[in-house]
């Protein structure tokens, strides 16, 4: 695979020459067993590639420039409840690992979304990061912690606490984590254009650029765990899709985001 800065430079490409998808789309899994080191490259490229974040309308629009700040608003507002369900989901995964040795490994992405301020760190919570940014857009603190939530972002949000809940101990993580790999190389494209097309202020977008370098290492955790489930064809096709359904849901939340913002606000200011 391409180092990060050829990564980036073709996911900038993309965003230059794609349109957006209506619909998620995840190619059908390999028909035969591969080597657990080359399925796993396989994956993390269709991730990438086919990811909510470079394909969906809302992000295109995001990277274009095409959000208003009222629209920003409304995102920030219905997203800060994602942001803590992560925390939750986090959560889960160390509650559900196979063992001590993965339990520790799904542990350091936890203390790093709920904050290494809890630990020494100086990195809070990314919801608090989260915070800062729709503060930097205008809002007040309460504005966006006691706004109303949509109907569809309860239901996304209730789906994912279930779906977390259900997977019995050991099984397969509800986040393979390789979307997290592919945000590290996304989310720094995103703050180049809040900061230059946006406007928004260095110090309030932490939130990207600790995605921008935690998110990297989350997704060698995913690999690393991957690698202990592939030695068969069966589990390699499981895990293919389990990433398919990963790639549904997130093109889900971004679907509601926009609906959120069509039901709260008008089209333009």
């Amino acid at each position: 695979m391409d180092d990060l800065n050829q990564l980036r430079d073709r996911v900038r490409e993309l965003y230059r020459t794609i349109s957006p998808r209506q619909m998620p789309y995840f190619p059908p899994a390999p028909d035969h067993f591969l080597d657990p080191e080359e399925f796993v490259d396989q994956l993390s490229e269709v991730v990438l590639v086919n990811h909510t974040k470079i394909n969906h309308p809302f992000c295109l629009k995001l990277v274009h420039g095409e959000w208003s700040q009222a629209q920003l608003q409304a995102w920030v507002k219905q997203d800060i409840h994602a942001k803590v369900q992560t925390i939750r989901n986090d959560a889960m995964i160390v509650a559900k690992a196979r063992n001590l040795e993965e339990m520790r490994k799904q542990l350091l992405v936890l203390v790093e979304e709920a904050g290494e301020d809890i630990i020494g760190g100086d990195t809070p919570a990314h919801p608090t990061l989260w915070l800062r940014f729709g503060l930097a857009l205008g809002l007040t603190e309460a504005e966006i912690t006691e706004a109303p939530v949509h109907p569809l972002t309860r239901s996304f949000l209730d789906a994912s606490m279930l779906r977390g809940v259900m997977r019995p101990i050991g099984a397969s993580p509800t986040n393979l984590r390789l979307g997290e790999r592919a945000q590290s190389i996304i989310f720094p494209i995103w703050r180049e254009t809040l900061a230059s097309v946006y406007h928004v202020p260095d110090e309030a977008l932490l939130f990207f650029d600790a995605h921008g370098e935690a998110d990297w290492g989350h997704g060698g955790i995913g690999e690393d765990v991957i690698l202990t489930r592939c030695d068969r064809h069966e589990d390699q096709r499981d895990l293919w899709e389990a990433a398919k359904r990963s790639c549904g849901d997130q093109f889900h939340k971004f679907d509601v985001w926009q609906i959120a913002m069509r039901d709260y606000l008008p089209e333009k200011e």
